[in-house]
Parts: structure tokens; C-alpha cells; sequence
């Protein structure tokens, strides 16, 4: 089984990727929050469609960087985890399903063999992996596809700090994706994932005036308790296998007040 080191088959494709000489893919994107309120408890939810800008497939993506919103809340304290190693060793079932960052997604990859396309369906799982050696937090995406081969990638995303309007960052290397014998590495065409998780856990609130500890859904991603003029920034920026960069920036809205 290959290995990427970092998350999100579907962030990776998850934004734009505006370079190339000639030609290069272009990806359209919404990234949104499942509860949008300042400060709630939410998923963060992605899908879009990559094209390319003369037609035909567009071309694999090799690294991708996405920049999260300031104040976006990831909180892992009390989660289970699911490493890397024992998904690629054992599979998804071996996996607490508390570990589950998220409910199961997909995506499409095409790749060219002679005349024809071939096309993979994939599933895709993420689990919350445990932290790497400095501490940062992993997201580690299982994904399967069945027909017309059976191929299962293990990719590992790992949240870092990131300069403002962005205050964490994801970096993802991206694995080259094998269909049948013959055809070119796949690349992906759409996607769709939604990432977050809940448990329940003791907090404290206050209650006439009085502070208690009380049982409740905790989650492990917040919206910021704040929202910029304009909307939420998001970027995106994704790299070949050779020199170009493609940059894409989106926005979601702000709660309505």
C-alpha cells in the first residue's frame, strides 16, 4: 500500500490550481461550515470538480498546501486516534470507530490508457491520527476504490501554523494513483469529504449565576468567533511534478446576524 505523508485526498484537489504554460487543471470549490455560527461546534465540509483548461484530463497534483481560516478551532484533547501504520497494516476495521474524523466521502480519479479513460471510484474515510513528533495534529485519510482495480492509498495531512488572515495550514503530499496496468497515474476530477468529529464529555457552564459540570457533545472543529469583512478566507495552493504552482482563494459567508 502506498503512503502520502499528509491529508486529504480530497483537500488536494480541494481548490484551484491556476498555472501551467499551456495547459493546466482549474479546480471550483465550496468550502463550508455545517453550523455556521461564530464560535459553534461544526464540520468543515469540501466538494468540487477539477477540469482543464483545453480539455481532457487535467493533471495529477503532486502537493497541496491549504490555508484555514483565522480562529478556526481544532480541538483533540479526549479523541481517539487511528495511526498510519495500522491502517496500511490491518485497514479501516481495525480502527476504533471513534477515531473517525469524519463520515465517509469520495472521489472520482480518470486516467488515460490509449484512446480510452479509465475511471476509479473511491471512498474515502478520515480518521484523527495521533500527533507527530512535534506535536501537530494528523488527519489520516483512508482511501479505497474497488473497481475496476482494487487500490487502497493511506494519506496523512498534518496541521501546521500558518502566517494571517490564515491560521493553520495543511501540507499534502499526494501519491501517484495507479489504476489498471498500462494507464497513466489517475488524477482526481471530484470530490467530496466533510471532516470533523463529536464526543461526549463533561464541561462547565454557567446556569443562573451558578457554575456547574455537566455532560455534553463536545467537537473536535469550531467556527472562529469572529468572521472578517467579506467572509471566511480560505487558499489553496497545488503543485505538479514540476515547477508550476497553482494558487485559488474562496470565501464562505458569515453568519447572518
Amino acid at each position: 500500500m502506498r503512503r502520502a505523508s499528509i491529508c486529504l485526498i480530497l483537500l488536494a484537489c480541494a481548490a484551484g490550481c491556476p498555472v501551467a504554460a499551456l495547459a493546466y487543471p482549474t479546480t471550483q470549490i465550496a468550502p463550508a461550515f455545517s453550523n455556521n455560527k461564530l464560535g459553534a461546534g461544526t464540520f468543515v465540509s469540501f466538494s468540487g470538480v477539477t477540469t482543464n483548461t483545453t480539455g481532457g484530463l487535467p493533471g495529477p497534483i503532486h502537493e497541496a498546501v491549504i490555508h484555514l481560516p483565522l480562529g478556526l478551532g481544532v480541538h483533540t484533547a479526549g479523541f481517539a486516534t487511528c495511526s498510519a501504520g495500522v491502517l496500511e497494516r490491518d485497514g479501516p476495521g481495525a480502527c476504533s470507530a471513534a477515531s473517525k474524523a469524519g463520515p465517509l466521502g469520495s472521489a472520482v480519479g480518470k486516467a488515460p490508457l490509449g484512446d480510452s479513460i479509465v475511471t476509479e471510484p473511491v471512498t474515502i474515510q478520515p480518521f484523527l491520527g495521533p500527533p507527530d513528533a512535534q506535536g501537530h495534529t494528523q488527519l489520516v485519510l483512508y482511501a479505497n476504490g474497488v473497481s475496476p482495480v482494487s487500490v487502497q492509498y493511506v494519506i496523512v495531512g498534518t496541521l501546521l501554523a500558518d502566517d494571517p488572515p490564515f491560521g493553520q495550514k495543511l501540507v499534502i503530499p499526494i501519491p501517484e494513483i495507479d489504476t489498471v496496468p498500462g494507464a497513466q497515474p489517475a488524477s482526481i476530477v471530484s470530490f467530496k469529504l466533510a471532516v470533523g468529529a463529536t464526543r461526549v464529555g463533561r464541561v462547565k457552564v454557567k446556569t443562573h449565576g451558578k457554575v456547574e459540570t455537566v455532560r455534553a457533545k463536545i467537537y473536535g472543529i469550531t467556527v472562529p468567533k469572529r468572521c472578517p469583512k467579506g467572509g471566511f478566507p480560505w487558499r489553496g495552493e497545488f503543485h505538479d511534478d514540476g515547477d508550476f504552482t497553482s494558487i485559488v482563494t474562496a470565501k464562505s459567508p458569515c453568519p447572518k446576524r
